[in-house]
């Protein structure tokens, strides 16, 4: 490890050899960044797994959420659990660590890496992981920026007193340089899930399964990040549909029902991909089937009857003026096939205020429920989606 390297690089490089990240990680790459790094560290997933590959047993993973999906309060939960484990096992003292809002605020990204350098060179990691170095320590605080003091080596001449003020300047301004687009993207692309963690599977040391993945595998087509409902309309019939140009009356009546039914359908696979399928929100079998009904089959219903609209559009706007005349009558029949599928929703508006009582009780006695709603309805659409009101939507459009 490169006393030279900047503190967070020293951290990155710390974390590859305890096994826990792969050799393709992002916060490895040539041109990789102390965001890169903050991004990897904020959700609590990682850290948990640090405590526990270098004192296994010093964390419950069983209380560990490994999938918070961007969700900050099971983010927060994360990194509390991993600074517990920090004072109770490995005996850092209350101000060698972080404030959970450090780091996933990024407020001051300098103290989470002290943090995890009094980590690396405490006893219990110099006892169990002594083959790994631990990476140098920058004790001293002022506000939000570090003294700096090398542990090892030769003392700093000025040009390295110059690349720490401006080390510390980075550190100082982390927060003006991320968003939570990039988080976002950086989430899906490299660490949510979008890799196999650990060196096993890439040529490292960890064998075949390695070390520790600090996600646990999930088949693919179990991924929580895919949206497994979405409805895919194909090429032609998204052509034929901006290309469909109202002239009479009916014609408006078409579009505005093809339009309506697109929006409440994008409102289905919303619910569907955001609560029903949020592994945060955890239920009884027996509350989530009051809450969540037969939402499923309703999905299912309009995918079916919004493809078969498609459908009759293509036809229609491909018609010559004389044939069209004879299209609207298949209009009338995709309605009467759907007929008996469509009384699905009196089951629905006749539990709907049951469903809705549950929910309020069942958020007002449980905070993590109630924690884990707003979660959801955060990542539906930045919190304008309300599960609580969705019922409404249903009720209105059936």
């Amino acid at each position: 490890m490169n006393d030279g390297d900047p503190l967070w690089k020293s951290c990155a490089n710390w974390l590859y050899h305890l096994e826990i990240l792969p050799d393709n990680h992002r916060i490895l790459w040539p041109d990789a960044t102390m965001r890169d790094l903050a991004y990897a560290l904020r959700d609590g997933v990682l850290l948990c797994h640090v405590a526990s590959t270098i004192f296994p047993g010093s964390i419950d993973n069983k209380s560990v959420n490994q999938r918070p999906q961007m969700a900050q309060f099971l983010s927060l939960k994360n990194i509390k659990i991993f600074l517990t484990a920090c004072r109770d096992v490995f005996s850092l003292k209350e101000t060698d660590l972080f404030q959970p809002s450090m780091l996933y605020d990024y407020t001051d990204f300098a103290r989470v890496l002290q943090t995890l350098s009094k980590l690396s060179n405490c006893e219990v990691a110099k006892s169990n992981k002594g083959d790994i170095e631990g990476f140098p320590q920058r004790l001293g605080r002022s506000n939000s920026t570090l003294n700096v003091v090398r542990t090892s080596g030769s003392s700093a001449g000025p040009s390295r007193s110059q690349n720490q003020v401006q080390e510390e300047e980075i550190y100082r301004t982390l927060a003006n340089d991320v968003d939570e687009d990039t988080y976002q993207d950086y989430y899906y692309q490299h660490h949510g899930g979008a890799v196999s963690y650990g060196h096993g599977g890439h040529g490292g040391r960890g064998g075949q399964n390695g070390s520790q993945q600090y996600y646990m595998a999930i088949d693919q087509e179990e991924d929580i990040y895919e949206d497994l409902c979405a409805f895919k309309k194909d090429g032609s019939q998204e052509k034929n549909l901006s290309e469909f140009v109202p002239k009479e009356k009916r014609d408006y009546c078409l579009k505005e029902l093809v339009e309506t039914e697109a929006k409440y359908l994008e409102v289905l696979n919303m619910l569907n991909k955001h609560f029903i399928k949020a592994p945060y929100l955890t239920l009884k079998d027996t509350d989530r089937e009051i809450i969540f009904m037969n939402i499923g089959e309703l999905l299912q219903l309009h995918q079916d009857f919004y493809s078969q609209i498609l459908d009759y559009i293509s036809v229609y706007v491909g018609a010559t003026p004389t044939n069209q005349n004879e299209v609207p009558s298949k209009l009338g029949t995709i309605f009467m096939d759907h007929k008996k599928r469509f009384l699905s929703y009196s089951t629905f508006c006749c539990n709907l205020p049951k469903a809705q009582i549950l929910l309020d009780t069942l958020c007002a006695k449980d905070e993590n429920i109630k924690e884990a709603v707003h979660a959801c309805e955060q990542a539906a659409n930045e919190g304008r989606f309300r599960l609580r009101f969705v019922g409404s939507t249903y009720a209105t459009n059936s």
